[in-house]
């Protein structure tokens, strides 16, 4: 069981690390237009969205499935659907409405909550099987 709870963390973690790649990006974009504008229309280009966006939804939806089969708790869904839907959204703006300004605020905000949301369901899945989580937080400060 352990095993099959790390494999869930390790999605989790993986979405951890793409959705703060996703908002350093954004951040890093924005700091390009100012120093280099010719590096800044590389970096702000369509298909890197579209990129993030391909990996960032299937990683999210495998890691808050498995969550949620382990905990059942709806939380991480809800925030990361969130989540989601705000990166979306900002991938929209972009590529369809050439809505440059917003995009980058809408797609902070979305990966933000998609961070919380990963780091809600490792917390969650941790003491997924356990009956007394109090126990559990003393046995795992033994294991370390």
């Amino acid at each position: 069981m352990k095993s099959k709870c790390l494999a869930c963390r390790q999605w989790d973690k993986l979405g951890i690390l793409c959705s703060g790649a996703c908002a350093v990006h954004c951040i890093l974009a924005t700091v390009l237009t100012v120093f280099s504008p010719f590096l800044a229309n590389y970096f702000e280009s369509e298909w890197i969205h579209i990129s993030f966006l391909v990996i960032l939804v299937p990683t999210a939806i495998t890691a808050f499935y498995q969550g949620w089969r382990r905990h059942q708790r709806q939380f991480p869904v809800c925030l990361g659907s969130v989540g989601i839907t705000l990166v979306g959204l900002s991938v929209l703006l972009e590529v369809w409405f050439s809505i440059g300004r917003y995009e980058i605020v809408i797609t902070t905000i979305g990966g933000a909550f998609l961070i919380s949301a990963h780091i809600f369901n490792i917390h969650f899945s941790k003491f997924a099987n356990c009956q007394f989580p109090s126990m559990a937080v003393n046995i795992s400060e033994l294991e370390r």
